[in-house]
């Protein structure tokens, strides 16, 4: 058996997190919400709280804000001055 979190398994569990939004928003409030196998492992306050208490391997699970808000699914990455020379 495969135990393996592949990409596949990544992308389900996004796409449940979408799916989902709406009802673990207000179950959870504005929180950090561990997902693995299309299934809340749990909601944390910050993402430091959440990596402590996760207790599944980094890599193995997805971590999402959900704040009720479009910008808790999606991201904006700049590289201006991410980097000093």
């Amino acid at each position: 058996m495969n135990t393996r979190y592949s990409k596949k398994n990544r992308l389900d569990d996004f796409k449940y997190f979408l799916k989902n939004y709406d009802k673990i928003y207000k179950r959870y409030g504005h929180t950090f919400v561990v997902i693995k196998n299309k299934s809340v492992l749990g909601a944390y306050n910050d993402i430091d709280e959440a990596l402590k208490n996760t207790n599944e391997p980094i890599g193995s699970y997805i971590l999402q804000e959900c704040n009720g808000k479009e910008s808790g699914y999606t991201s904006y990455i700049s590289s201006f001055n991410l980097f000093k020379v």
